[in-house]
């Protein structure tokens, strides 16, 4: 079984956000489209629904 693995800037980018900042525990991302800043809601490598969204919006549901 394959565990759990990093998403590279570029597969970012096809959803509108650009990693700003990573740690150990949690990623900060800036929305291409409105450059607001935010931090991921990823946990241990659990993955909520959601977690990629701008929080304006901009980018709502477009990972599926």
């Amino acid at each position: 079984m394959e565990g759990p693995r990093r998403w590279t800037a570029g597969e970012f980018t096809k959803f509108g956000l650009e990693i700003i900042d990573t740690d150990n525990s949690t990623d900060w991302f800036r929305c291409q489209a409105c450059g607001q800043a935010f931090q991921s809601m990823i946990r241990s490598g659990e993955r909520p629904d959601g977690w990629w969204e701008c929080p304006n919006g901009c980018n709502a549901g477009d990972l599926g």
